[in-house]
Order: structure tokens, then C-alpha cells, then sequence
């Protein structure tokens, strides 16, 4: 793993609508704001309610003039879901990090329907770039898989390779997430931390 100090940092999540990937684009914004950084936004939504692709850019600097992350420019893929992930892998630079959950939602494919193999999309992945984390699904615990709360889990991952208060990270998703859901949000968060990933 690579601590990364976010002096300039270019963060892309990418997921389908009903993944909360909108919901992780702005506390990962909030959270770089708290600590004293211009941050610029962009989304791009598709059926955000249902399956479609939904992508969040995120750019975090001393003063940041546009939220337009270029193609090879961007520090961080952070990816809910297979496909998205692999369709975006072109704003990534070539030493940039990708943190992926190794699911595929079946809804639509990409090209050659041959590589869709959650497998063959990981080795593809690997062939570009040499630093994929991958977040093995079934490891994730059950209850956050059924409230879906994955997009905490994939957070608490992330939050590792920033040099950020973890405490800080927390009051931010208190403020983000309605109040009735702030406990199992916080649990889902410190599961991904906890996680030991190659």
C-alpha cells in the first residue's frame, strides 16, 4: 500500500445507480474540504436509480480551477462494481491505484461479452496497472451486502491509502448519512479499514 499525502489528488468512483456511489463522491469531497483543501465535483449519472452507470470525479489540491479529471491524470479508481471500473481504468495513470470490488452486476455488457469473467476483467486490470486492490464480495459481511452498504466498506478500504484522521472520516459520514442509518454506516466504514487486502 502507498500512503498518499493529498497535496494534489484526482479520485474517480465509479459504480450503477442504487450503489450510493453519489453518496461516497461527496463525503470523500467533504472529507478533503475538512481538511483544508479546494475541491472541485463532477457526475456523471445514468439511471442513477437503477443500474445505470453512475461515475463521481473528485479533484482535491491547494486551488483546484476545474473539476474535469483528464484521461492517464487521475491518482485513485475507486470502483463498486467490475465493469464500471474497467470501462473507467482510461483516466487512471499508469503508477495510480485501483481498489475494485470483484462483482459484476449482470444488467449490460461491454464489447467482446467474452471478457465479462469477473477473472478475466481482474487480469486485464492487472495488465495495465500494477496496483490493483481487490475487494473480495463474499468477504464483505453479509448485513452490509443486504443494507447495501458496500459503499462504506469500499470507503474504509480507501481511507488507508490517505494520510487522513480516521476521526475525521467518521464526522464526516455522520453528517452525510440520514440519522437512523449513522451506526450501521460507521460499521460498514471500520470493516473496510480493518480489511487486509493484496
Amino acid at each position: 500500500m502507498r500512503l498518499v499525502n493529498p497535496r494534489k489528488v484526482d479520485v474517480i468512483i465509479a459504480g450503477i445507480g442504487g450503489q450510493g456511489v453519489l453518496l461516497a463522491g461527496e463525503i470523500v469531497a467533504e472529507m478533503f474540504m475538512k481538511t483544508g483543501f479546494d475541491v472541485k465535483k463532477y457526475e456523471v449519472r445514468g439511471i442513477s436509480q437503477r443500474t445505470g452507470s453512475v461515475v463521481c470525479y473528485i479533484r482535491a489540491a491547494t486551488k483546484v480551477f476545474s473539476p474535469v479529471i483528464s484521461e492517464g491524470s487521475a491518482d485513485f479508481l475507486v470502483g463498486l462494481e467490475l465493469i464500471d471500473t474497467y470501462r473507467y481504468r482510461k483516466f487512471l495513470k499508469k503508477d495510480g491505484n485501483i481498489i475494485v470490488v470483484d462483482r459484476i452486476i449482470p444488467f449490460y455488457l461491454i464489447g467482446d461479452s467474452s471478457i465479462i469473467h469477473p477473472n478475466n476483467l481482474l487480469t486485464r486490470l492487472r495488465r495495465e496497472f500494477r496496483r490493483v486492490t481487490v475487494v473480495n464480495y463474499d468477504r464483505i459481511d453479509q448485513y452490509f451486502r443486504f443494507v447495501n452498504a458496500v459503499n462504506m466498506v469500499i470507503l474504509g478500504v480507501f481511507s488507508n491509502y490517505l494520510n487522513l484522521d480516521e476521526q475525521s472520516w467518521q464526522e464526516v459520514i455522520k453528517k452525510k448519512v440520514p440519522h437512523k442509518t449513522v451506526d450501521m454506516n460507521l460499521k460498514a466504514f471500520k470493516s473496510g479499514r480493518r480489511m487486509i487486502l493484496k
